[in-house]
């Protein structure tokens, strides 16, 4: 197969092509699902909206944000072949087994399976990403022993390869001569076309942007467009549905989240501690990096009915120099609510995450001894059907933007002040020092960055129609031939980072797509 720059290179005059699996996005989860399937000899063809030029501006997919706290949407897109990961350090974690589990506590929670279905899928995702391997989620041997771990306090690893994984790279790597992968640039999808009696999709449509449209007809189609870009293109499939495919019961768009993160306290120790472990600095590993932080056991949080939040400890240098790049991040030439960028800091973004974890990690080994140490916190939030992606109204446009509504709840807030309430009682009990979060409980507004580049949820799987958009399989309900990959499809969130999982799930896709078209 190949790649092309324009879908008319590809189509030529014919406004009609056929292959037997149509992939909508090359983001981590488009690529991981069509290079499994191409490996295994089946034709794939990827349509990607963007060239292979960076492009990350919201406003081209958001038409309004109305959100709690801040709204970073800098970092959420990347109209290019890649998508997201063109945006990302390449840290990944993955989610623990309280996340897939049906909470008492928790509305709507549980996974259609239980993490132990997804464990040989991880390893397999280690491998596509470069990381060095899954049992350094468990903390590496030999390290330096975790001096608040206890049966309240649990250490959390994150970890990243030493070079990024780049789904762009991974497609045009296995786009070569002689393969199974077509990979088609330029090449939006404004609609996907069902059959009379809404059963099956007949072809996905490309409209170009010069009045030409080109149908693409497969076997099977999967919409990996992440999670604002599928329910957008769903919501807008509406010539045999008014309200859109896979929508019979107003759930696609619903359920939006995301991660939310911000400086929320501060760890004072009695006794200053040395910052080279592995707490408070990255530690360098065989293949690739890894960093530890805390939240709580899953046993605990059954307990007391918590959310599975997560804590990164910096000292003051780390935190000096991670606030700097905040402000960079921030830097307003337009004082437009979504074009918020220099051209100069628009082009450095792609370049700018990875350096900057990197420069931050090693500024925090810098300071050899702190006592005092910034927490942040990345947060877990229940599931919300009124946090939703829904069209904007803009008749005429082949394809409307969205707009974006999404709250962090008195119930979420009340979630993370019992979080740290528990951190702070355990560690006052081993008179290892305390933590200052007082302002959390007066603040009428957290200063988070809300809505950023996590969005998850809004094709959730599950086993009813009525309160889910996919199935266990990440087939659309109600539809024998249209799947999901991606963030869309996550229940339940929990506070990793998603790449990892989104690669789990797509190559669990790709063994599912097997045995079917075979």
């Amino acid at each position: 197969m190949a790649v092309f720059e324009h879908v008319e290179n590809w189509a030529g005059a014919d406004a009609t092509l056929n292959t037997t699996v149509c992939v909508i996005g090359s983001g981590p989860a488009g690529a991981a699902l069509a290079v499994e399937l191409a490996a295994a000899g089946i034709d794939v063809v990827v349509l990607e909206s963007g060239s292979g030029t960076p492009d990350h501006r919201a406003e081209i997919t958001v038409h309004r944000a109305d959100v709690t706290g801040r709204a970073d949407l800098r970092f959420g897109f990347a109209h290019q072949l890649g998508g997201a990961t063109n945006l990302w350090s390449g840290r990944v974690a993955p989610m623990d087994a309280i996340d897939f589990e049906t909470r008492a506590w928790v509305p709507e929670s549980g996974w259609p399976f239980a993490a132990d279905a997804l464990a040989p899928y991880y390893e397999r995702a280690g491998r596509v990403l470069g990381i060095p391997g899954h049992g350094h989620f468990a903390g590496e041997e030999g390290a330096t022993p975790n001096p608040f771990a206890s049966p309240v306090i649990e250490t959390k690893v994150f970890q990243w390869a030493r070079h990024p994984f780049h789904a762009g790279d991974h497609l045009m790597e296995a786009a070569r001569p002689g393969s199974h992968l077509t990979l088609i640039l330029n090449a939006p999808v404004t609609a996907l076309e069902e059959n009379e009696n809404a059963r099956i999709i007949r072809a996905a449509v490309i409209r170009d942007g010069h009045d030409r449209v080109v149908r693409v007809h497969a076997r099977c189609f999967v919409v990996a467009a992440g999670g604002i870009g599928t329910p957008r293109l769903l919501l807008n499939s509406t010539a045999v549905r008014a309200h859109g495919i896979g929508n019979d019961h107003d759930m696609v768009g619903r359920y939006l989240s995301t991660h939310p993160k911000a400086d929320m306290g501060a760890l004072i120790l009695h006794h200053r501690m040395g910052t080279r472990h592995p707490l408070f600095t990255d530690r360098v590993i065989a293949g690739g990096v890894t960093r530890q932080g805390l939240g709580l056991s899953a046993a605990y949080q059954r307990q007391h009915r918590l959310l599975n939040h997560y804590v990164q400890l910096l000292p003051l240098l780390e935190h000096k120099a991670n606030r700097l790049f905040e402000r960079i991040k921030g830097t307003n030439s337009v004082k437009a609510p979504l074009v918020d960028r220099a051209p100069l800091i628009r082009g450095m973004l792609p370049g700018l995450g990875l350096l900057a974890f990197e420069a931050m990690g090693r500024l925090g080994g810098a300071q050899r001894r702190a006592s005092k140490f910034i927490l942040r916190g990345f947060l877990d939030q229940f599931p919300d059907p009124g946090n939703r992606v829904t069209l904007a109204p803009e008749p005429g446009a082949a394809l409307p933007r969205v707009d974006i509504r999404w709250r962090f709840s008195d119930a979420d807030r009340a979630s993370v002040l019992s979080f740290f309430d528990a951190l702070d009682a355990d560690i006052r009990a081993r008179d290892l020092g305390h933590i200052e979060y007082g302002p959390l409980r007066a603040l009428p507004e957290w200063p988070l960055i809300g809505l950023h580049s996590h969005y998850l949820g809004t094709t959730r799987m599950g086993t009813d129609p009525a309160t889910s958009v996919t199935t266990p399989d990440a087939r659309v309900h109600g539809s024998e031939n249209l799947y999901v990959a991606g963030p869309s499809l996550f229940p339940t969130y929990g506070f990793a980072n998603p790449v990892y999982t989104i690669v789990a799930l797509s190559l669990r896709l790709a063994d599912h797509l097997k045995e079917q078209l075979q």
